[in-house]
């Protein structure tokens, strides 16, 4: 029988991301969700609790064990790592929309892969994707994992398709 201080206790589960914040390097973190319960996945219980009004979220550094607050709105991307994100092909079905660029970030990194989206036929491009200001989140398909990259650090995007900028990885 439980007490009732775990009654009202929320039920969270661990999750190892990928986290770049502005001005710092890449660190693999763990964070805290609330699962929704109804089959919602863990990459959009991630753009949840960062669309959240909380402007600080505890994570713990797997390297180093070390626990800290970080500022969510000084997040450049954040990634599941392929082994932990589930299926791409499941996971991204209703994003209809698949085009291949290079995102110039203001920390000067530069991420390739496909951008993924949905949009009415006349929406579609790519820049009233980027201009959607529902979506503060651009998700990014590259080596076998989604990014999730906030729009408000992406100083350029460049067409794959065209020649590739100097530096690109």
């Amino acid at each position: 029988m439980e007490t009732f201080e775990q009654e009202l206790k929320v039920p969270k589960k661990t999750v190892s991301v990928d986290l770049a914040l502005m001005g710092h390097k890449v660190r693999r973190v763990e964070l805290y969700l609330v699962p929704h319960g109804d089959g919602t996945s863990s990459r959009q219980e991630l753009i949840d609790l960062l669309l959240q009004d909380r402007e600080f979220l505890p994570a713990e550094d797997v390297e180093g064990g070390q626990r800290f607050l970080f500022n969510t709105r000084k997040v450049l991307w954040i990634s599941l790592p392929s082994r932990e994100a589930p299926p791409a092909d499941r996971e991204e079905e209703w994003l209809d929309r698949q085009h291949a660029a290079c995102l110039d970030l203001e920390d000067g990194t530069m991420l390739v892969g496909q951008l993924l989206y949905s949009a009415r036929a006349d929406n579609a491009r790519v820049l009233d994707h980027l201009n959607n200001s529902e979506e503060p989140y651009l998700r990014l398909r590259r080596d076998g994992a989604v990014v999730l990259v906030n729009k408000a650090y992406v100083a350029r995007v460049y067409d794959q398709g065209k020649q590739r900028p100097q530096g690109a990885k």
